[in-house]
């Protein structure tokens, strides 16, 4: 049975799509669809701000197209419902032609990128491909314009010392919307800050606690880093009429030479070096959802890898991830160093000739795809004797810019790694075999030594929820042909087990590592000061 679907879309929960979903559906009822047939898409999400592979309404459109090989048409109410990004709607375009389905767009005028020709058949409709182009082009002008007058608007206001957004605690907005200290609420509260650090030598915990029980701000149930909130104040030089990233200057609430006073004594109270470095993340970077090949966000503050996907949100334990890939890079490296196995180098050669090729098709994808269209854009430009704008001609520059940028920038990561391949293929093909232990590699504790290894043998982590409660974690790394998969379930409280799977064997390795390793890993870093 044919399908099609009807898109709709708008950019904050604060907008309807009733009226919007209601022209799309009736005109592909109008075009002979019946109500069964017809599949609807809609979300409420930003066209500018978002990439086309974050875009979940896209993303959704686009798995129901696989779902249905029988979908034929996607109706949308304009060319901006679908995107504000010229890069998204030729992107898009591509996509459906390649898939054989028709774009129908209803506003201002009808446009459909497939039509029927003289002999019944389904045939690319080229003038459309032009004019969805330069309504493209006008949705992202549109939308560019926008936030230009909104950014220049703000410039303004900020430059005039006004109230734009939310403000420091400590000040208000006075009837003209000009900064102001808040003298009757929060200004006494950041003076008593200052107060009970500098001169009644409170510590920033017991500042909070005793703030809690004034009343100076909500109970938020003693978070760990509690005193963090205190500390940020006591260092934040916007209180002695330093301005601000955008140029925004505070009135004078605190002297520059009581902050300062309160940052020496801070710098005493929290003395060692570890309090000022930045903690060490070995999965950062490298931990991606399986499902939507997203990367996870660190958490710090609650110690977990976070799933940036609405439908499939997710945590896993930083500390878990983190062991689970030492562990296995701490036995890649040992056995890079000790064995010269040639099944290790012929995987690795043949991972480093794939990556070249990846390289090769990047670079020609430049050379003939993007290059070439920077004069024709130009040629374009001159040949339209003034129909297409200076702005516009720009615009479509900073479109190929962006295009070029973001393909060097995959070339520049795979060239990363075709680098650090080659380095490990060299190891493998050294004829000395070094007598070291296992044991000297996993017994190594600086977590900067340890990442080195990780970042040097480990490709990626990838995480697949199987239930609320057990995750599937996944270490990839291209000295061995399988990866190592490991089974972690929660349950509940602070008992957790994890399950090494070795083909059908599952061992259970909980006991022997999992306490002494959480203990001794991953304290809260305080990175407020910055020496």
């Amino acid at each position: 049975m044919k399908k099609v679907i009807c898109f709709n879309r708008v950019s904050s929960s604060r907008q309807d799509l009733t009226a919007q979903r209601k022209a799309v559906k009736e005109a592909a009822i109008r075009d002979k669809y019946k109500e069964n047939e017809i599949i609807e898409v809609s979300g409420k999400e930003s066209a500018i701000k978002l990439d086309e592979e974050q875009r979940q309404t896209l993303n959704e459109m686009k798995s129901l197209v696989k779902e249905y090989p029988s979908i034929e048409s996607i109706y949308f109410f304009s060319v901006d419902r679908l995107a504000r990004r010229m890069s998204i709607v030729l992107s898009v375009a591509e996509w459906a032609d390649k898939n054989n389905i028709n774009l129908v767009f209803l506003y201002p005028y009808p446009i459909q990128t497939m039509m029927i020709n003289e002999k019944g058949q389904r045939v690319k409709n080229s003038m459309a491909e032009m004019i969805l182009t330069m309504m493209g082009f006008a949705a992202q002008m549109e939308m560019n314009a926008k936030n230009a007058r909104f950014s220049n608007a703000r410039d303004f206001l900020r430059k005039q010392n006004k109230v734009i957004g939310k403000l420091l605690f400590g000040y208000k907005a006075d009837e003209n919307r000009d900064i102001a200290i808040d003298t009757k609420k929060t200004g006494p509260i950041v003076q008593w800050v200052f107060d009970s650090y500098i001169k009644r030598g409170m510590s920033t915990t017991q500042i909070y606690d005793e703030g809690v029980t004034l009343g100076y701000w909500a109970d938020n149930n003693k978070p760990k880093n509690r005193g963090g909130k205190i500390r940020a104040m006591l260092v934040n030089k916007e209180y002695c009429g330093k301005p601000t990233k955008l140029g925004q200057i505070y009135p004078i609430l605190i002297d520059e030479d009581t902050i300062d006073i309160a940052i020496e004594q801070l710098k005493k109270n929290f003395s060692g070096e570890k309090k000022y470095l930045k903690n060490i993340y070995y999965c950062k970077g490298k931990i991606f959802d399986e499902q939507t090949g997203y990367a996870l966000t660190v958490d710090f503050n609650h110690m977990k890898y976070m799933s940036q996907s609405l439908k499939n949100a997710y945590n896993a334990n930083l500390n878990i991830c983190d062991w689970l890939c030492w562990r296995v890079a701490a036995f890649a490296k040992w056995n890079m160093l000790t064995m010269n196995d040639e099944t290790q180098i012929e995987g690795t050669k043949k991972q480093i000739e794939e990556i070249g090729t990846k390289i090769i098709t990047l670079k020609e994808q430049i050379k003939t795809d993007i290059e070439p269209q920077y004069s024709k854009a130009y040629d374009a430009y001159v040949m339209s004797k003034g129909r297409i704008t200076i702005d516009r001609y720009e615009m479509t520059i900073n479109e190929l810019d962006r295009e070029q940028n973001r393909l060097q920038k995959k070339i520049n990561e795979l060239e990363k790694r075709e680098s650090e391949l080659a380095n490990i293929l060299e190891q493998l093909r050294s004829k000395e075999k070094r007598d070291i232990s296992i044991y000297d590699i996993s017994n190594i504790t600086d977590d900067q030594q340890r990442k080195d290894i990780i970042d040097e043998v480990i490709e990626k982590i990838t995480v697949k929820r199987v239930d609320m409660k057990k995750l599937i974690i996944t270490v990839h790394y291209p000295l061995f042909t399988s990866p190592s998969v490991f089974e972690y379930v929660q349950h509940g409280g602070t008992k957790k087990e994890i399950i090494e799977m070795i083909g059908d064997i599952r061992l259970d390795i909980s006991e022997e590592y999992i306490p002494r390793f959480i203990k001794t890993r991953k304290k809260v870093a305080d990175t407020t000061i910055i020496d």
